[in-house]
């Protein structure tokens, strides 16, 4: 501090040891001791507040030794300026600690600006909310040491080593969702131009969910894609028919299923070759027959069915409408 400083650019206690001798000779030896600690005493006094409140400072041990040779009856040359020269290198000392705790406390709060300018730029990227609690957290806890000027080096420690576990966190969770919605690109890609028509997809940005698609097979029958979190991936094909008392397949139904299912079994090696060549490190891992009594079955409308049920609607609408008015 500047009064710390002017205080350590003084001339501590006056004369130097020679002068004292000289004036020894001259003066009264009682009135020039007095008059020697009181300057010491005044310089004391003059010392900026906080450092006495320091308990890690000798300053009130100091002060406590000038009482005692004040006190004494004869204190001798060789105490006072002992203290006089004790208090000199005490302020050097505390002056060079403050200056380097005053840069070091300049570095601990620029990382910590730093630090909080990733925390949000995380925050902004996070899609789980788990997360974006715990980076909330970490983004209050930080600001209120900054705030309140107590960054120390252990906190910031601390702070950086769980900022970093987060981070990763969300990280990781947008490249799988990143990835998901590529291999589903790549997959619905290769499919169509295998002679594949897409019915449905369900994209997401939402870490730890599912991807679905589902597509229909040349000639009938459909094939649902399902991409985990984890991004294995499993494929399972239906039947499609028009009528909702086919419980079971049976005769040229199961026949053309069974087409179907061999057709798909070599379209899906090819699909894998083409994942593969598109950096995908996929390959069949579980594979089988689907028996014939656990064939999912799909009933499909036709346009005039849909139609129909379309005019069946609006016509209770409107007799709703007359009971209504009348």
């Amino acid at each position: 501090s500047v009064g710390l400083s002017a205080a350590a650019s003084r001339n501590l206690g006056g004369p130097t040891s020679e002068g004292f001798v000289g004036d020894a000779a001259a003066k009264d030896h009682h009135s020039h001791t007095g008059d020697l600690l009181q300057r010491i005493a005044t310089e004391l006094d003059e010392l900026p507040a906080e450092l006495y409140r320091d308990e890690r400072l000798p300053f009130k041990r100091l002060r406590g030794h000038l009482r005692r040779l004040q006190q004494a009856n004869a204190p001798t040359r060789d105490e006072i300026y002992s203290l006089r020269e004790t208090l000199k290198r005490t302020l050097a000392d505390s002056i060079e600690r403050i200056a380097r705790e005053a840069e070091q406390h300049e570095i601990l709060f620029d990382k910590a600006k730093r630090l909080l300018t990733e925390i949000l730029q995380t925050r902004a990227l996070c899609r789980d909310q788990k997360h974006d609690a715990d980076l909330e957290k970490l983004q209050r806890q930080l600001t209120t040491q900054m705030r309140d000027k107590r960054v120390s080096l252990a906190a910031m420690d601390i702070f950086f080593t769980r900022f970093q576990t987060l981070r990763d966190a969300v990280h990781h969770d947008i490249n799988q969702v990143e990835m998901g919605n590529f291999l589903l690109q790549r997959v619905t890609h290769h499919l169509t131009t295998m002679g594949y028509a897409r019915l449905d997809s369900n994209t997401t940005d939402q870490p730890g969910r599912r991807h679905d698609a589902e597509f229909a097979l040349p000639q009938g029958d459909r094939l649902r894609v399902a991409l985990q979190p984890d991004l294995r991936m499993a494929f399972q094909l239906t039947h499609e028919t028009e009528t909702v008392l086919e419980k079971a397949l049976t005769g040229e139904a199961l026949e053309f299923f069974r087409q179907q299912e061999a057709r798909w079994c070599r379209d899906m090696k090819e699909l894998i070759r083409r994942l593969v060549k598109d950096g995908v490190p996929y390959e069949v891992q579980f594979e089988r027959e689907m028996p014939q009594e656990s064939i999912p079955i799909v009933v499909v409308e036709t346009a005039d069915e849909l139609l129909d049920e379309e005019q069946d609607v609006r016509r209770r609408h409107k007799e709703k409408r007359q009971r209504y008015f009348t």
